[in-house]
């Protein structure tokens, strides 16, 4: 995903712009029918524009996460 916020004035006190960039990446794998196993990764960059008049704020975040989902299927009785 690639996002792009610019200032809508030149004449505004603190002119910025921002462009961020993220990607993500997951898998899930079945162990069986009542366990999974999951895994992620997600990648942003933040770029503050030249133009900018408030001090470099840029940002690179790396993010990985690693999971185990137990679940038990069950059916709600909602007859009267």
């Amino acid at each position: 995903m690639w996002t792009q916020a610019e200032s809508l004035s030149d004449r505004q006190i603190q002119h910025i712009d921002v462009s961020v960039f993220t990607l993500s990446l997951g898998a899930a794998y079945r162990l069986s029918p009542y366990i999974t196993v999951f895994g992620g990764y997600s990648f942003f960059l933040q770029r503050l524009g030249c133009s900018s008049t408030t001090p470099d704020f840029d940002a690179d975040q790396n993010r990985v996460k690693v999971g185990m989902q137990f679940g038990y299927p069950f059916a709600f009785d909602l007859g009267e």
